[in-house]
């Protein structure tokens, strides 16, 4: 059987393994999909009818009894004045009726009778969907979904969330998933692929490559499966012809090759002379690789139109490489090379080129070096070659994949095959060596540069995993919970601080105002007024709080003295940089590297904040220092954080101008207790943390 035969019938025999793969998967899927009952099932549903009906006769009996009753009594009615004619009326119906029921009550013992349809609960419609209320005892109430159009509006299907698009195997943990019992969704089954491509091979070896149009050509076909959404298997097969040539003269590569130099023809013998190197190499390669998708998964839009993959494999590489070496009489074309060019180093190749694509007659009739060391297959040839060489390879490559439906994909793919092997374009000399011959550096490897058409096999299957989002049923589904939230009214969300009503502590929630879990507006100092109305939100602990959130400051005589003094002075028109005898501003100190701020010193920028909007004009240095631990740089920088958020403080809380206040950073240059210790030490903790401040000076009229 010949190659072609054999790949036509492995082809062959994979599509119809697909074909009865795919149609018994939706066989055993629809059958799996109805919904039986079991003969115990039957028997205990049989067994509940039963006890309704008897039921059912029981209370027929017991009126049958009570209407005797009635009708034997009747003058006794009469007699308190009651119409008898009327009570004789009402026992003939209501014996004819206990007839009916009687007789019913028979018939209902062969063949039970339908139980009435419940009355049909409230229905609230809400847009384009509708809820019917299953259960108003519970809280929130319970609705199930009659109708979710959403679903239909889609553009494309959601296979995780749809048991059609699942294999059998997977079908309990689909409707589990369905259902709210299970937490991830089943895996889908996915599309084969199959795929043509064509494309055009070349090989980087020791001559240039001659792309010869309509001759240089490559062509094959894939079969593609999904392992899951990144990875993928894929088997290729290609073959093609590709072509090359060197466009310098030679002289020195034909020495050692065996098939210039007379060894396999004696009549081929390019020694000592000037010699065009050319090939034309058939192939044939066979590859398993894993395909990597780059970029399917998406977080802001359903898919991808374009999808760029990775590919890595490996596998035989069979190939026969030919030389155009003789002309139509088979004689060698030494004379003809002369002729054209005599030199062996030129810098113009292009006439070379048009005349040696003139000389050349394009037979190929030279079977060029093989390695015998190396895999061959196929027959002999009369000098002693074999039909194809094999080669182990391996193959990387990169592509992208452009989806023009459901069904069809164009890919764009560049491969790159790497070999073992240095005769792909029938040369592995060097041209110009030293003393001894010596091979070619490096080894041949095969490129391919495709076009691919593709379709995807598979009825009862979601698309190739590749094209689907993972992401995408999730976030399907979570909009969809929140849009049938958003539609029943226990659900909403009146204030619209992002707490539904049913959880909300505070439903009339201010606008603007920002609350926790609870939908309770935020209160930072726990002092009963909240953020969004409380002018200093971050009052000292346990302090009294006016309306506005303001603490009440505590009697400080030597701060109320000095504060009199300053009221005095600017009553008195002294300039705007007078000094305040006595009168200082006080700082605020740190933990050991932090730079938030203590509110045990809140008071104090309180009372700095206050003598600022009693004299307006007035500027403040903002300084920033560290104790001597740790390196000057982040001291500098710690430093600088300290007198920032002094510095805010002021201007949030109190609005002050923020050109009245400079800030400086100083570090741990300007210590007010000196020489301590550079490391921790119990003793020095104190000294340490009055190092930790922020200072306020006024700055200078001068330098205002």
């Amino acid at each position: 059987m010949s190659m072609k035969k054999l790949l036509l019938f492995c082809l062959i025999f994979t599509l119809s393994s697909f074909v009865y793969k795919a149609y018994s998967q939706e066989e055993l899927q629809e059958e799996d999909t109805q919904t039986t009952l079991t003969k115990a099932q039957q028997k205990k549903l049989a067994q509940e009818a039963a006890k309704q009906n008897k039921s059912k006769s029981k209370s027929s009996s017991k009126a049958s009894k009570t209407t005797s009753k009635i009708a034997d009594n009747q003058d006794e009615y009469a007699t308190d004045g009651v119409d008898s004619s009327a009570l004789k009326t009402k026992a003939k119906t209501t014996k004819s009726s206990t007839a009916k029921t009687s007789t019913t009550t028979k018939v209902a013992k062969k063949e039970p009778a339908p139980e009435p349809e419940p009355t049909p609960a409230p229905k609230a419609d809400n847009g384009d969907r509708t809820y019917t209320v299953i259960n108003k005892s519970t809280n929130p109430p319970t609705y199930e979904v009659l109708d979710s159009s959403a679903q239909g509006q889609l553009n494309l299907y959601r296979p995780l969330n749809d048991t059609n698009w699942v294999a059998a195997k997977n079908l309990r943990q689909a409707r589990e998933y369905k259902a709210g019992t299970e937490p991830y969704p089943a895996k889908p089954k996915s599309m084969w692929q199959i795929g043509v491509n064509l494309g055009i091979p070349s090989v980087s070896g020791d001559l240039q490559t001659w792309l010869r149009f309509g001759k240089t050509y490559g062509m094959g076909f894939t079969v593609r499966k999904a392992l899951g959404y990144v990875g993928s298997i894929r088997f290729q097969y290609n073959q093609g012809t590709t072509y090359g040539a060197g466009w310098k003269g030679s002289q020195f590569s034909q020495n050692n090759n065996k098939a210039l130099n007379g060894h396999n023809d004696s009549l081929l013998n390019y020694v000592g002379k000037d010699l065009y190197l050319n090939y034309k190499m058939n192939y044939k390669s066979f590859y398993t690789q894993i395909v990597i998708n780059l970029n399917n998964v998406r977080f802001h839009r359903e898919r991808s139109k374009v999808v760029f993959y990775a590919l890595a494999g490996a596998g035989p590489l069979l190939y026969h490489t030919y030389m155009d070496e003789l002309d139509a009489s088979g004689k060698m074309y030494d004379a003809a090379y002369y002729k054209i060019n005599n030199s062996l180093d030129h810098a113009d190749n292009t006439a070379v080129k048009k005349q040696l694509k003139a000389l050349w007659d394009g037979t190929y009739e030279t079977d060029a070096e093989q390695d015998p060391s190396f895999m061959h297959l196929g027959k002999k040839n009369a000098a002693g070659h074999y039909q194809w060489r094999v080669d182990g390879t391996v193959c990387f490559g990169m592509g992208m994949s452009i989806r023009m439906s459901r069904r069809w994909t164009i890919n764009l793919e560049s491969m790159q095959t790497f070999t073992a092997d240095d005769l792909l374009d029938g040369q592995r000399w060097t041209e110009h060596p030293s003393t001894d011959p010596t091979l070619s550096p490096n080894n041949d490897n095969l490129n391919y540069s495709s076009v691919s058409l593709n379709y995807n096999i598979g009825d009862k299957s979601a698309e190739p995993l590749w094209w689907l989002n993972p992401i995408d049923n999730q976030l399907v589904v979570l909009n969809e919970t929140k849009n049938k939230l958003a539609r029943i009214p226990e659900f909403t969300d009146s204030d619209n601080d992002g707490v539904i009503d049913f959880l909300d502590r505070e439903p009339n929630t201010p606008e603007g105002c920002p609350v926790d879990t609870h939908g309770v507006m935020l209160d930072s100092d726990k002092d009963g007024v909240p953020d969004c109305r409380d002018k200093e939100p971050f009052s000292p602990p346990g302090a009294k709080v006016d309306a506005e959130g303001v603490a009440e400051k505590k009697n400080n005589p030597e701060i109320d003295t000095l504060m009199a003094r300053v009221k005095d002075m600017i009553a008195n028109g002294a300039g705007k940089n007078a000094t305040f005898p006595g009168w200082y501003l006080p700082m605020i100190h740190f933990d050991l590297d932090k730079d938030y701020i203590k509110p045990d010193f809140y008071p104090d920028l309180y009372h700095v904040a206050q003598v600022m909007k009693l004299y307006p004009q007035m500027k403040l240095y903002v300084d920033g220092h560290t104790d001597i631990r740790h390196s000057n740089k982040y001291n500098e920088e710690l430093s600088h954080r300290r007198a920032e958020n002094a510095r805010n403080f002021l201007l949030k809380n109190y609005g002050i101008d923020p050109a009245r206040l400079i800030v400086r950073y100083l570090g741990k240059t300007t210590n007010m207790v000196k020489d301590l210790p550079d490391h921790y030490d119990s003793r020095f903790e104190r000294e340490q943390y009055i190092n930790r401040r922020v200072e306020f000076t006024v700055v200078p009229e001068s330098m205002q």
